[in-house]
């Protein structure tokens, strides 16, 4: 009875995050395209520069009480609202330190534009440590329709504030107004739609074991923000804001299939690992499928990008951006170790060991930092090059703590990855070299071959096989 019932879960998250991100992917998408078409990559550039510093800050500033609150397999109410004051307290602190510091980081990046942006963001992380718990309630009852329903309302809404605060002439000050409702928007559906209020109870005692899980939590992000924004930073500081926004924008299209994998596999698989964290085979079961999935998914899609990079930037957001096109051939891969990067860490996560993922991530990112810092001198197309290479080696040393865990078969792993991989290699490179118009049909072709050569059926692979 249990097993039916974790399934039933399971196959509910998977259905509801699908869906979720499939809505937001293609708001987060046409939102892009009206800015970028109505904005220039210095613009972009601006805003990325202050959402660098913000994420940074709200990693610092978080104990990881929020995921600890999750993978936990028992909390009382007690625990939830001193996590809850802890969070709100914190998050506090960083909207100071940000808002005091802004001068700051904006000399750091040449950018004094930048200044009066922070400022203004460093709100966020009011509504951000408010809402913090609300949405760990959510995920740690499995509530995955209420959750995505919430995440797609306020995406919508802020996506439009955005763009009417550009067309009545705000200019980047348009994607402020966009990051800043956002949080907003959660917030109040939060309130509305999730049954909980925080009692006046503050025992930081009572919340030890949540701690330490959650502090490698915090270590852990913070090694992985600079492995994941680390380019953005140099790229920013070196090589100019608009340089940054037209990577940015290549950036954001290559990642955003792997970012909407990687929410799902986040939000459905972590809290069901966590419950079969004493089934290694179950678990190995589980990674096999999900990692089909992922191949089906992004293989097609990151070789689609990176071949036809230059008609699809020219096409969507205008000539303007023809040095998005540029990075984008090599970033196109960004979405497979997106993805695969998340199945790993989620395995290692739901075994209680945030602390191997810390230090993983630890050496992962030293590396990635000082082979990016070092590329930068050479430009930005060659810095998305070393990028690409550096996929192969990371996803292979996480591989092996996963293998650790779950003793996976790395020959049967390499035998659905290297077949669909290799035969969309070789569509695109024939449409590349014929007509760009057979790419689509082409990707539709690669889609139908992987569903059956890995015999996945996007709907029901859960199915026992």
């Amino acid at each position: 009875m249990e097993e039916k019932k974790f399934l039933k879960d399971f196959k509910s998250g998977i259905l509801w995050s699908s869906a979720g991100e499939i809505a937001i992917f293609l708001v987060s998408f046409f939102f892009n395209i009206v800015m970028a078409r109505l904005l220039t990559p210095k613009d972009f550039g601006i805003i990325g520069i202050a959402t660098l510093v913000t994420q940074f800050a709200n990693t610092i500033f978080s104990l990881g009480l929020a995921v600890a609150l999750i993978q936990a397999k028992e909390v009382n109410k007690r625990q939830i609202s001193t996590i809850f004051w802890i969070n709100l307290f914190l998050s506090i602190l960083a909207a100071i330190t940000i808002y005091i510091s802004s001068r700051e980081i904006a000399i750091y990046f040449n950018t004094p534009q930048v200044i009066k942006v922070l400022k203004v963001l460093s709100i966020t992380f009011l509504m951000g440590g408010i809402s913090s718990i609300y949405e760990s309630l959510l995920l740690k009852s499995m509530s995955f329709k209420k959750f995505n329903i919430i995440i797609f309302i306020s995406l919508f809404l802020s996506a439009i504030c955005g763009i009417v605060g550009v067309l009545l002439g705000f200019g980047y000050w348009g994607l402020v107004i966009n990051i800043l409702m956002f949080p907003f928007f959660k917030m109040i559906l939060y309130f509305k739609f999730v049954n909980w209020y925080p009692e006046f109870y503050l025992r930081p005692k009572e919340i030890g074991k949540l701690f330490n899980f959650g502090i490698y939590k915090v270590f852990y992000n913070i090694v992985n923000y600079f492995l994941r924004n680390g380019d953005n930073f140099v790229v920013g500081k070196y090589l100019g804001s608009t340089t940054l926004g037209a990577y940015s924008l290549a950036f954001q299209i290559s990642a955003i299939p792997g970012n909407k994998l990687k929410a799902i596999i986040g939000k459905v698989m972590f809290p069901l690992f966590s419950k079969i964290q004493d089934d290694p085979q179950g678990s190995k079961n589980y990674f096999y499928k999900i990692s089909k999935l992922t191949i089906f998914i992004t293989f097609p899609l990151a070789l689609f990008l990176s071949f036809e990079s230059r008609w699809i930037v020219e096409t969507l957001f205008g000539k303007k951006w023809i040095l998005s096109a540029h990075i984008l051939k090599f970033l196109a891969f960004v979405m497979i170790y997106r993805a695969f990067s998340s199945i790993c860490e989620v395995l290692i996560n739901s075994f209680g060991r945030s602390d191997i993922v810390f230090y993983l991530f630890t050496f992962e990112g030293i590396i990635f930092m000082l082979s990016i810092y070092l590329a930068s001198f050479k430009g930005v197309v060659f810095l998305s090059m070393i990028y690409a290479i550096l996929i192969i080696p990371l996803l292979l040393i996480k591989g092996i703590f996963v293998h650790r865990f779950i003793k996976f078969s790395i020959f049967y792993l390499i035998k659905i990855m290297g077949v669909p991989f290799l035969f969309s290699a070789i569509l695109f490179y024939i449409s590349s070299k014929i007509d760009i118009s057979l790419s689509i049909i082409f990707l539709g072709i690669s889609f139908l071959f992987n569903m059956f050569y890995l015999k996945v059926n996007p709907i029901r692979f859960l199915k026992e096989e």
